[in-house]
């Protein structure tokens, strides 16, 4: 073995040093990788219902009451919200002096021309003849993932038609394939099955 003097034993001690003093040094080890799966939040101050701090409150009917209501008509259905009470329905439509068979929204009781019927968050169509009054009759019920209802004074954001406020109908968008319902009943005189 060669012998090595103390210059070339510095010059080497040197080199070593410089290499290892060059090389990245990681922050962390490869094995402290750890990926978040959940976060959970015990407090809060963040507000979860939009109706604390809306200006008007937003009344909402989900798919699961709507079936559960076991209404056909969709103006059945919304007609448990309060302030839909005077909607026209198929069965009272020409009491009102609308074509039989006509669902028809009546805000408030201010007027089915001053309901605006929103799908989507878009306008409706008018499905009455001469009139702005959306038949609802026409959204399928089964597509129908909520029904939103703002109960105020909405035309500062949607026009003068929304005077009474807005029915918004949210429907279902990853809808696939096909839904049967089928329903029996009979009078409860065990008659007319």
């Amino acid at each position: 073995m060669p012998y090595i003097t103390s210059k070339k034993r510095a010059t080497t001690a040197a080199a070593v040093l410089a290499s290892l003093v060059a090389l990245p040094q990681p922050l962390q080890a490869q094995d402290d990788d750890e990926t978040l799966e959940e976060i959970v939040v015990t407090g809060s101050r963040i507000q979860r219902d939009p109706n604390a701090i809306a200006a008007q409150p937003v009344q909402s009917v989900s798919a699961e009451d709507i079936q559960l209501s076991g209404e056909f008509s969709v103006s059945d259905i919304v007609n448990d919200v309060p302030a839909l009470l005077s909607s026209t329905t198929s069965e009272n439509a020409q009491d009102a002096g609308i074509a039989a068979g006509t669902n028809v929204l009546n805000l408030r009781v201010l007027g089915a021309n001053r309901t605006l019927v929103l799908v989507d968050g878009r306008r409706h169509v008018a499905g009455v003849a001469g009139t702005q009054s959306v038949d609802v009759g026409s959204i399928p019920v089964k597509l129908i993932e909520r029904v939103e209802v703002l109960t105020g004074g909405a035309s500062a954001v949607y026009g003068a038609d929304a005077v009474s406020g807005v029915v918004n109908f949210i429907l279902k968008d990853d809808y696939e394939g096909f839904d049967i319902d089928a329903m029996t009943g009979m009078s409860g005189d065990s008659d007319a099955n």
